[in-house]
């Protein structure tokens, strides 16, 4: 037969370690226990059992709904941007007043992303990055950028011999459609 708590709850008392559980119920038990770990873990659970009973009472409370329109300033402008998924290229390519193209599309000269801190970002996936002087022999790499992944594109242009023929300006490339479905594999 189990003992009975000494205290006047009159509920059966095991101290044992199958009996730490409900050792924990009983918080006059501690004094039993002392200051050893076991004691501690008693502690612990107990207040942990408390604090889920007042997060459990604070999350059945109602609370008025708020609008914007009781707020008549706009929200705190933070001066930095959260992370995102773009890449970065590092373009270390002379002469430097050379034009960059991302699939066909003007981004810059060279001097704006051949610095220490000066990047070309870019979205990641597949991309032409296009470097075009006239002049000069223009510079293609089609290159797979990953997300938040760094570059460096290094070289230098080479002039033109005389008398070939001159390269145009890189045209815009259009993305695929993809309003179209693909077509379904054939089955043999």
């Amino acid at each position: 037969m189990a003992r009975q708590c000494v205290r006047t709850c009159g509920r059966p008392r095991r101290h044992d370690v199958a009996g730490r559980r409900q050792a924990a119920r009983h918080s006059h038990v501690l004094s039993l226990f002392g200051r050893t770990s076991a004691g501690i873990l008693i502690a612990a659970a107990a207040f942990m059992r408390t604090a889920l009973a007042l997060s459990l009472f604070l999350g059945s409370l109602s609370f008025p709904a708020v609008t914007a329109a009781q707020f008549p300033y706009p929200p705190i402008q933070y001066p930095y941007r959260y992370a995102t998924l773009e890449s970065d290229l590092r373009i270390v390519v002379k002469p430097k007043d050379a034009a960059v193209y991302v699939d066909g599309y003007f981004a810059g000269k060279v001097e704006e992303f051949d610095g220490a801190f000066q990047r070309l970002h870019v979205e990641p996936g597949q991309h032409e990055i296009t470097i075009y002087l006239e002049g000069y022999r223009s510079m293609k790499q089609r290159l797979y950028l990953s997300p938040r992944g760094s570059r460096k594109i290094e070289g230098a242009l080479e002039r033109l011999a005389p008398g070939e023929a001159v390269e145009p300006p890189p045209a815009p490339v259009d993305p695929p459609d993809r309003s179209e479905p693909s077509p379904a594999p054939k089955s043999s």
